[in-house]
Order: C-alpha cells, then structure tokens, then sequence
C-alpha cells in the first residue's frame, strides 16, 4: 500500500518555553548554560530561531564565542543522529523521526530552500542533499543536478521537499504546476517522483497524500 496515501499534512507540536530554556541549556552545556539559554531565547524568540542562527549571530547575542560552538556543534549532532536513524529505512511519514528529521532541516530559515531525498528501488532513504534556493518556484531548473545525482546514487525514486517560511505549509498553484512537469520529465528517464512535501513551522504537507500527484 503507499504510506502517503492517508496522508495530507503532518504536524509536531512544539515545545513550551520553559521547556525550550531546558533544552537550549542541556545542548550548550556548562556554568553559563542557564543563563545563556534564557538570554538567546529572550533575544530570538524561539528554540528553533537560536538552532537556525548563524554561529557569529549567537556569539555576538551571547557574548561568548564557547556557546556558539557548542550550539553548533550539538546542532550538527542532532541531525547526523536523525539522519543515521532514518538511513536505508522505508520512506513512511507516518515515521515520527523522519518527520522531525525533515522538520529540522529547514526550521528557522526566512528564506525557501530546496531539498533532493534519493531513495532505492524500494523506496528506502539514501541520502539527502540541498538542491537550491528559491522551494518549488525553482524545481524546474534544478532537474538535471536532480537527474544526475539519483543516477550517480542509483536512485530510482526521488522526494522533493522545500519549505514556506511563512509557517502555511499548502502548495500553491506554482508549486503544484512545477511538481507536475517534473513528475512527467523524471517518469521519462524511469525515475519516480515519489512525493513533494512542503513545511511550514511544524507542519509538513505530502502532495501525493493531497492527490496532487
């Protein structure tokens, strides 16, 4: 049966604040780990504005160069933890850890961003790779890197996956329009356009669990 096909759209809830401060000082450790957690918390807002800041943005914030590190550091763990957890598993988002894997590649960005996720004949995670800037509205220009790699990993199916930074995670017409066109162009080349998601905040929407596809 295909795992996307009761499947419109995929929501985690996030964390409270106080809830966040913990997490925040638990990732960056230390003396000072309370303290700067609170302070880069009240200064971006959100867990997920602090993980998606730039290390000299959390140094300048923080005034300590140690906590950026550490941040970026245990960001970089979380994610190749996430990604070990999902590796050559079957592509379901009914998997909550491929969910939050997905969620957490894009978490934070005020700009779109365009991912590639290679699967095998079975429709088993590879590996994934930052395609461009620009989400969907960009699709159509990126399909020979897209082609080349799946050939080059011996992908037989892909996902394309890009977000909205305003938090609404439904396609809209251009999206839809593009993720068509592709699906004809990579079905020519035997190469299946397995889904296109899109996430918004914490929500992700399957366009093949829409029907779209």
């Amino acid at each position: 049966s295909d795992p996307a096909a009761d499947l419109r759209h995929v929501g985690l809830h996030p964390a409270g604040k106080e809830e966040q401060t913990a997490l925040l000082a638990d990732l960056i450790g230390g003396d000072d780990a309370a303290a700067a957690a609170r302070l880069l918390l009240g200064s971006l807002g959100s867990l997920s504005r602090v993980m998606s800041a730039s290390v000299e943005a959390i140094a300048r914030l923080a005034g300590n160069e140690g906590v950026a590190a550490r941040i970026a550091a245990a960001r970089a763990a979380v994610l190749g933890a996430q990604r070990e957890n999902i590796r050559r598993a079957a592509f379901d988002l009914r998997d909550v850890q491929l969910q939050r894997y997905i969620i957490g590649l894009f978490k934070g960005l005020a700009i779109e961003r365009l991912h590639s996720v290679y699967l095998d004949c079975q429709a088993r995670y590879i590996t994934d790779e930052h395609l461009a800037e620009g989400g969907g509205a960009e699709v159509g220009g990126c399909l020979r890197p897209l082609v080349a790699r799946a050939f080059e990993l011996g992908s037989r199916a892909v996902v394309l996956v890009h977000n909205h930074p305003s938090g609404e995670a439904s396609p809209s017409a251009a999206d839809v329009a593009v993720t068509r066109r592709l699906t004809r162009s990579l079905g020519e080349l035997e190469i299946a356009l397995f889904d296109h998601l899109i996430v918004g905040g914490t929500t992700i929407h399957s366009m093949r669990g829409a029907g779209l596809l």
